[in-house]
């Protein structure tokens, strides 16, 4: 079974900026492996104004086993900031 979807919103938050999201997910599992299910996200938030526009791009992998995360910000389109991250789940 797969679910996706994409969400988007654009907003005026002055005369001047421009506030614009995007998430999209994906989650997928079989019945016959269900320790095999998945879901990933990317979320973007990009604010615009005359002069310059900023990019927040955060990116996700959940398994049964392990949570990846990558969150990386551009400025004018390029590259100011980047992070990469994985937790490993553990049973209780």
């Amino acid at each position: 079974m797969t679910l996706d979807g994409v969400k988007e919103e654009h907003q005026q938050l002055d005369p001047l900026t421009r506030l614009h999201t995007r998430h999209r997910y994906l989650a997928s599992v079989a019945a016959r492996q269900p320790d095999a299910a998945r879901m990933s996200s990317t979320t973007e938030v990009r604010i615009e104004r005359p002069v310059s526009a900023t990019e927040l791009t955060v990116t996700t992998v959940t398994t049964t086993f392990q949570v990846p995360v990558t969150a990386a910000i551009t400025v004018d389109g390029s590259p100011f900031w980047k992070w990469n991250g994985v937790r490993l789940r553990t049973t209780a």
